[in-house]
């Protein structure tokens, strides 16, 4: 399916500063076919950093092949004139993206030759879409200031254009519609847009940047509408068309032995489901390929059951053939990820989704499975299409969108319990932590890295209670299906200071504040955007050294806020402290006009992670 494309680079304030951007769409029809041809055109100014700067690269694909290209820097000379010196040499690499094995999206990269500060880099090419469905989305914003930006379409007056747009509220959008003879050109442009911004836990560029989806409605060929982007209708048909080209397995028969194996003692349908889904996820290895209109249709299920593996679309073709195989109903189902905010009634085109699971039906309800987690339970689904609508294919006539719902933040938690003890400057004892729902996935996927990448201090490294110079002993680690407990033996060090005959210890050894500070939030303009809703507890009891008693602790705090709360309480007994620390974070996104709240919020959780219990010899 297809994937964005974000360019980032590390570059300082005004090292380039873009004069002008447009892409241009021209539409044509001829013998029942549509014909789009897009023209991009940036001139761009040079003022720093030049070395830096000058490399630059443009994207393609089998979709949308470039027809033309060319690029120039036009260096300042006397007299208000330039010297023009071409580009003539190019590179073109495959891009190689995480997730993703195989893809036909070419980077060819370029080189801007002989830059001097003031230069102009001027880029235009061309490129033909074959599809009208693939219609690119056009960002008006760039990593760099941009003085105008622009995008435009030039169509005969029998082609009805439908476009969406969004994140401009903020930006002045001059919107002109001209019609010459039997040609309209619709033009949407902004001025003066500050360059993109890159902040910690942003979330995907569409969700704020300033950009435009166009697509083709309907077009008249000989008196009689044809559509292909009105509607969910017609997206539906166009998906069910590829459908239909899945080819037939060569070794069904090797598929339906090893279901009859797989399902042969189950008591019920739900538990054959719950054995063909899990061995799906155990078995089949996912590998992304993004190739053609491969990218679009499954492969064989036999061929995918012997290869042993396969990407998200194979995938859901395997289970839902073995299902079928053992008699139960399953059915295709697109969705898309959290990477894209869009809706399939706002955006009815293939901008609306970039992933294919497998859905059943249980009574009146529909549980969705989605084979490519290996770690996902029966009955949940991953963090990435929460909240996303889901396209299911009923039958080839038929079909239901459904809304995923956001898991609450009582499915993920993570409980911290700790029983210390005093030995000089060094905190020690037992410890467990409890793990569940999307923070048990997470731990699941960092495990799974660590052994890729051969780290040795895994979950020191994912638990990350106390600080780095902390030692874990003994660990245990009891995987279950719902929760993963990890019980082990630590010393912490750091966390005493002994002054006079006061011992000053801090007991906030949890790593929540870590894990949600926003170092920039007091000049950010981007949402906060935190994956999964999720609660952690922290529980801590100290015991009191011989020879000393409690001085002081900090009082109680509440500090709660809609979508974010902390809660902490301190006891004693005469041999025993006890601190419990709760915090709660209930929202995906977090926009501009609460930053000031969580501002505060954040500010309470640093206060409190600073206080200390006193004890004082007697």
């Amino acid at each position: 399916m297809f994937f964005y494309i974000i360019t980032c680079r590390s570059v300082i304030a005004q090292d380039v500063n873009i004069l002008e951007k447009n892409c241009h769409l021209d539409i044509s029809v001829s013998r029942n076919n549509i014909h789009i041809k897009e023209q991009n055109y940036v001139s761009k100014r040079f003022l720093n950093n030049i070395n830096q700067n000058t490399k630059d690269a443009v994207f393609y694909s089998s979709f949308d092949p470039i027809v033309k290209f060319e690029a120039w820097t036009e260096i300042p000379q006397q007299n208000d004139k330039s010297k023009i010196i071409k580009v003539v040499t190019d590179e073109e690499k495959s891009v190689l993206q995480r997730g993703i094995f195989y893809n036909d999206y070419i980077r060819k990269e370029f080189i801007y030759p002989a830059v001097v500060k003031n230069s102009i880099g001027v880029l235009k090419y061309s490129q033909e879409i074959k599809d009208p469905h693939f219609i690119n989305t056009y960002f008006f914003d760039d990593q760099y200031n941009v003085d105008k930006s622009s995008f435009s379409i030039t169509t005969p007056i029998s082609v009805k254009i439908e476009f969406s747009i969004f994140n401009t509220d903020e930006y002045d959008v001059k919107f002109t519609q001209d019609t010459i003879k039997k040609t309209v050109k619709y033009t949407w442009e902004i001025n003066n847009l500050k360059k993109l911004e890159h902040s910690s836990k942003s979330p995907p560029r569409a969700y704020y940047a300033p950009h435009i989806i166009a697509r083709i409605n309907s077009y008249k060929f000989k008196g009689t509408d044809i559509t292909v982007s009105s509607s969910v209708d017609d997206l539906f048909k166009w998906y069910n068309s590829l459908i239909n080209k899945i080819p037939k397995s060569e070794n069904e028969n090797e598929l339906k032995l090893k279901v009859n194996e797989l399902t042969k003692n189950s008591t019920s349908e739900t538990e054959k489901i719950k054995l063909i889904y899990k061995w799906v996820q155990s078995n089949i290895k996912y590998i992304a390929f993004e190739d053609g209109l491969g990218g679009f249709i499954p492969r064989a299920a036999g061929d995918v059951f012997a290869k042993k593996y396969g990407d998200c679309k194979d995938m859901a073709n395997l289970l839902k053939t073995m299902l079928n195989l053992a008699d139960i109903p399953a059915f295709f189902t697109w969705i898309g990820t959290i990477a894209i905010p869009y809706s399939y009634y706002e955006v009815p085109s293939i901008n609306s989704d970039n992933h294919m699971i497998c859905a059943i039906k249980d009574n009146n309800n529909f549980i969705f499975l989605d084979a490519t987690n290996p770690f996902i339970e029966y009955g949940t689904y991953p963090y990435t299409i929460q909240g996303k609508e889901a396209l299911v294919r009923l039958s080839d006539e038929e079909y239901k969108i459904i809304k995923l719902p956001i898991s609450d933040f009582k499915n993920n938690t993570r409980i911290d319990s700790v029983n210390l003890s005093i030995k000089d400057e060094i905190l020690y004892g037992k410890a467990k932590v409890e793990i569940e729902g999307y923070i048990k996935d997470g731990y699941y996927f960092q495990k799974l890295r660590s052994k890729i990448d051969n780290e040795e201090n895994f979950i020191q490294d994912f638990l990350s209670i106390g600080k780095k110079s902390s030692v874990y002993k003994n660990t245990n680690v009891d995987e279950e299906d719902l929760k993963v407990t990890i019980n082990f033996y630590a010393e912490f060090k750091n966390e005493i200071i002994y002054v006079g005959d006061k011992m000053y210890v801090n007991l906030n050894l949890d790593p929540t504040f870590n894990e949600m500070k926003i170092k920039d939030i007091d000049k950010r303009t981007v949402p906060i955007f935190e994956q999964f809703k999720n609660k952690c507890l922290y529980q801590c009891n100290l015991s009191i050294p011989e020879g000393y008693k409690v001085d002081f602790i900090p009082e109680n705090i509440t500090f709660e806020f809609d979508n974010f709360q902390i809660k902490t309480t301190y006891s004693k007994t005469e041999d025993k402290i006890t601190y419990q620390k709760e915090i709660i974070s209930d929202f995906l996104f977090l926009y501009k006009n609460r930053f000031a709240d969580y501002k505060a919020f954040l500010e309470a959780i640093l206060k409190i992670n600073e206080q200390k219990i006193i004890l004082k010899k007697y």
